[in-house]
């Protein structure tokens, strides 16, 4: 009983959409109150029966930045402590630490594994199916807990979120979906096989959702195919992929007009280089710990809106200055290095593509904290790897 109660988040957190489709309908609130409750109980359990916790290099760094956050938050900026949107942003730094912390200080066998994969799987294809089903009706499982009421047509330029509205704080389909779809692949491509049917529900699902940084994230997952051979032969194969799913979009009236010369090319982007000319105008003004994660008076008169930082990196500095950065850039580069070892000597590079496509995000989207479905069941992949060939390798026994 309580190996299931130590273990309960991180099954929630495989199947977060549900579970936040259930928790909303059941609550009217989000999921992540729900989650925090469990994480907590799960926590007592590992403290229970724990006599010594695991700490890794890189989650020792996580921790001390979270340290950081509420000292820039609460005691450097002297912002009120209430139940807002600043403690919402401490409440996932804080418990995707504890999250990490359950990983850490839990063994995975293969067969909890291979049931994952299974269960992913599926929900990259229910994903599928919804994002079809909303192309043609909008409002099917539209979650108006979150946002305005949508209308039942099709208005060119909609943004499909699929399942993933009720599960992740807007980075589920984004961020979330290729890092599953980068966890489950490498199964087929060790086989020296295409996952056709997996590859093209996933893209669907990117596809449809004209999101610019989801599109890339999923190419980047797709680049494991070519991790240790590049031949003609699998360049033709992922072509025939990639036009399965053209003909399946173009099929249902997908406008790829508007997609090639409108959404990629919509001048949005340029906030991302505006980003860097914000910050070299504010970051000075608080440079040792940051604005406490505030958007502050003088950027929104800096932008001439309301409006933050597109890109994580600079956020970082920005909202927790140097001391902040210092152990957050820290806590990334120790898991990078670990998921690259894990990778190099167990040849799963699921985890490593899945950072990749972290890295990738923060250079347009400020996606900081760890609590993503997708991240967290990378850490949780990496860290059974990790254990299976720990005791086989020296490299390891100091991470």
């Amino acid at each position: 009983m309580h190996s299931f109660f130590k273990k309960l988040p991180l099954y929630l957190i495989i199947v977060y959409p549900l579970f936040g489709f259930i928790t909303f309908h059941l609550t009217g609130q989000q999921p992540l109150f729900t989650l925090i409750f469990i994480i907590l109980i799960s926590i007592f359990f590992i403290f229970f029966d724990k006599k010594q916790l695991q700490f890794p290099k890189y989650l020792i760094f996580y921790g001390l930045f979270c340290f950081i956050e509420i000292l820039s938050k609460y005691f450097i900026n002297d912002l009120l402590f209430a139940i807002d949107a600043n403690l919402k942003r401490s409440f996932f730094y804080i418990f995707s630490f504890f999250l990490l912390l359950i990983i850490e200080n839990t063994s995975f066998k293969t067969t909890t594994i291979k049931k994952i994969e299974v269960v992913l799987k599926y929900l990259i294809y229910t994903a599928a199916v919804v994002s079809i089903i909303q192309f043609l009706q909008p409002s099917f499982l539209y979650n108006a807990y979150k946002r305005e009421e949508i209308s039942d047509t099709y208005i060119l330029g909609t943004r499909l979120v699929s399942i993933f509205d009720w599960g992740d704080h807007g980075y589920g389909l984004g961020l979330s979906l290729p890092i599953m779809y980068s966890l489950i692949a490498p199964s087929s491509f060790t086989k020296k096989k295409f996952p056709y049917k997996i590859t093209l529900a996933a893209g669907i699902v990117v596809l449809l959702s004209l999101t610019r940084f989801a599109i890339a994230n999923f190419i980047i997952a797709l680049m494991q195919y070519f991790k240790n051979k590049f031949s003609l032969k699998k360049i033709l194969v992922l072509l025939f992929g990639i036009a399965t799913i053209v003909v399946i979009a173009d099929y249902i009236g997908f406008d790829f007009n508007y997609f090639l010369y409108e959404r990629l090319s919509d001048e949005t982007y340029e906030t991302r280089f505006v980003a860097i000319d914000a910050f070299i105008h504010e970051f000075p003004k608080n440079m040792y710990f940051g604005t406490g994660g505030v958007v502050t008076e003088s950027l929104i008169d800096f932008y001439g809106r309301v409006t933050k930082i597109h890109n994580g990196y600079l956020a970082i500095l920005y909202f927790y200055g140097l001391v902040g950065g210092l152990f957050y850039y820290s806590f990334i580069i120790l898991l990078i290095k670990r998921i690259y070892r894990v990778a190099k000597i167990s040849n799963f590079w699921g985890a490593f593509f899945g950072i990749l496509c972290f890295l990738f995000s923060n250079l347009t989207v400020d996606i900081n904290h760890f609590l993503v479905s997708g991240l967290i069941l990378m850490v949780l992949f990496n860290k059974y790897y990790y254990d299976s060939i720990k005791t086989n390798n020296r490299l390891l026994q100091n991470e």
